[in-house]
């Protein structure tokens, strides 16, 4: 159940600047998971694929390329967290 809201959370930040570009779909997404984000690449991008075939997201999610950095220092502001780092759209 977590990752389903944190998956929501996420595509609502991506649609956010999809919306703010004005760009009809997305084509790259760079996510950057904390060293104590709870979660590994592989369990997100699995959580990710699953999210973009939804209907409420796979119209500009689906197909999407996930680069996925894992962080590994403890200390950092961000080393709980999970970050959109940047956003690759398609227009048209």
């Amino acid at each position: 159940m977590h990752e389903s809201s944190m998956m929501r959370g996420l595509a609502q930040r991506i649609r956010e600047v999809l919306e703010e570009e004005g760009g009809t779909k997305v084509k790259k997404v760079w996510i950057r998971l904390g060293a104590l984000s709870q979660i590994s690449a592989d369990h997100f991008r699995e959580h990710f694929e699953m999210f973009a075939d939804l209907e409420e997201a796979r119209s500009y999610l689906k197909g999407a390329e996930l680069v996925i950095d894992e962080e590994s220092d403890l200390f950092s502001t961000k080393a709980q967290g999970i970050t959109v780092e940047r956003v690759e759209v398609e227009f048209g």
